[in-house]
């Protein structure tokens, strides 16, 4: 899985600086889990196990393409981040009640990178806590 960002920058390294952001405070975000009966948690997707309380970090990995929609625009594809949703009503329509999985508080913390997707509606951090 991989968030994808808009930009004009063709070089993977400014396109990436340009659009990284430094969390100026904890930032509360959502992230759909796989939970079993002893409420231990696993990503939903790439099924990474998580405790609460801890922290994870993580090191970005890029990718850029010719974003075909966007005319001379590009794509720029930020992967091995820790993807979260910015509001609980988006995860929660993600989820769409999807058996075995709940939408769970988690904290982006002061000082992480993170990215925003096109649409306004996910992060994709480099530290994460689970609430």
């Amino acid at each position: 899985m991989c968030l994808i960002i808009e930009t004009k920058r063709k070089s993977l390294i400014w396109a990436a600086r340009d659009n990284q952001k430094t969390a100026e405070e904890d930032i509360i975000c959502w992230k759909i889990v796989c939970c079993n009966a002893q409420n231990q948690y696993k990503s939903y997707f790439q099924l990474f196990p998580y405790t609460r309380g801890e922290k994870y970090s993580t090191k970005f990995t890029y990718t850029i393409l010719k974003d075909y929609w966007v005319h001379g625009g590009y794509e720029l594809n930020v992967h091995k981040g820790f993807h979260s949703y910015r509001k609980n009503s988006v995860a929660t329509r993600v989820r769409d009640g999807e058996e075995g999985t709940k939408v769970i508080k988690c904290i982006i913390p002061k000082g992480a990178k993170y990215y925003i997707n096109k649409d306004n509606t996910e992060y994709c951090s480099n530290q994460i806590i689970i609430k």
